[in-house]
């Protein structure tokens, strides 16, 4: 049963320095965003994704959105997108009874946007 206890202390003297091995990469994960930075690197997708769709303003696009985070009926939508922000998407779009819907969605959840010729 001794053993037992000498395994236990074992354990708890590995782990007691998981802390600081946590904090040594989120130090560099700091020095690295700061790098990053100077450099003029965008570090999220979403940003650089929102001022390219920010240019189909008004215009008639095909919204292909991921599965899993599909709020539609369909994967696919034939939409007109009103305004694009940071984080969001509004667009309208004629649902299967062919009334004109409004929804918001993020931009994380559009897996491609096609432009639709006019």
């Amino acid at each position: 049963m001794e053993w037992m206890g000498y395994l236990c202390f074992a354990v708890l003297l590995m782990y007691s320095s998981y802390p600081g091995r946590v904090r040594a990469v989120e130090r560099k994960c700091r020095k690295l965003q700061r790098r990053l930075r100077k450099l003029g690197v965008e570090q999220e997708g979403e940003e650089t994704m929102s001022k390219i769709i920010e240019k189909l303003v008004g215009r008639e696009c095909k919204l292909v959105i991921d599965a899993e985070k599909n709020i539609l009926e369909d994967d696919q939508v034939d939409a007109t997108i009103l305004e694009v922000d940071e984080e969001w998407v509004r667009f309208t779009y004629l649902d299967k009874k062919k009334n004109i819907k409004t929804k918001i969605i993020r931009i994380d959840a559009i897996e491609s946007i096609e432009e639709l010729e006019e």
